[in-house]
């Protein structure tokens, strides 16, 4: 199980500057990431179970061929998927893992700043993927509840998710995984602490690529939620047309969520 953890985790760098045919920038959401995720993981496990496939001419090296190009073409696993046994079921169980995450940015997760990684909140954020992942465990392990072991994986999907999405961790020149491992937390000493400034201010989105002034690892805070912006402290804030707390030194914020500067001002 820990393998296809990794995998899936994988997945879940956001892709901020994606083009499409037309060389125009498009926007990677949660529900796509975590699709193109679960399809790397499935696709990965039917590799090793084939006896899941309801035909054995799925050539092994057409499977691999698929991993890689699932993260520019989402359907590129379609014919794949109508090869599944049973395949409504596995449609529905990936639906229902997309709307488990989504359901994170709606009442009342959204204002939690540990759902979302943000406010500085690794701590808090590292032990709810924890806290998720060993009632998934458990879910599993009774055999009855599997709906409900969805809801919690398209949960920790979303948190994780936005560990990439709204830290500085890509900025810090991060590639590994660190959350990728079950049970990981992130040491204290590389975390910004409450009294360290973490950005300076940008006076609009189109400038704000180069706020971050610290070394260590921050995120930023977001109006609306259950951890308030320090005042003057040189904090980052999530930023974004819906998010208030940009307004407030230091103004601006570092949020990859889209590609679009006026949402997410480091994408």
């Amino acid at each position: 199980m820990e393998a296809y953890h990794f995998l899936t985790a994988e997945a879940f760098r956001p892709r901020i500057n994606l083009m499409n045919s037309l060389g125009k920038s498009t926007t990677v959401d949660h529900a796509l990431i975590t699709k193109i995720g679960l399809l790397k993981s499935v696709i990965k496990f039917l590799i090793d179970n084939r006896q899941y496939l309801k035909t054995d001419k799925v050539e092994t090296e057409y499977l691999n061929g698929l991993l890689a190009e699932l993260s520019d073409n989402p359907n590129a696993a379609k014919d794949t998927i109508d090869s599944i046994s049973p395949q409504i079921k596995f449609i529905n169980a990936l639906n229902e893992i997309q709307s488990a995450n989504a359901e994170v940015d709606s009442f009342p997760l959204n204002s939690s700043a540990a759902a979302h990684f943000d406010a500085e909140q690794f701590k808090q954020g590292s032990q709810r993927l924890n806290r998720l992942r060993q009632e998934l465990i458990t879910s599993l392990l009774t055999g009855d509840k599997m709906q409900h072991a969805r809801n919690l994986a398209g949960s920790a999907l979303h948190t994780l998710q936005d560990f990439y999405s709204h830290s500085n961790w890509i900025e810090l020149g991060n590639s590994d995984l660190v959350l990728a491992k079950p049970g990981s937390e992130i040491p204290d000493e590389f975390i910004a602490g409450a009294t360290e400034a973490t950005c300076k201010s940008c006076l609009s989105s189109d400038n704000c690529e180069t706020n971050l002034i610290t070394v260590k690892l921050t995120s930023g805070y977001r109006s609306g939620q259950d951890i308030k912006k320090p005042v003057n402290k040189g904090k980052c804030s999530h930023g974004g047309k819906t998010d208030s707390s940009r307004l407030k030194p230091a103004t601006g914020g570092i949020n990859k969520d889209s590609t679009s500067k006026d949402e997410s001002p480091h994408a």
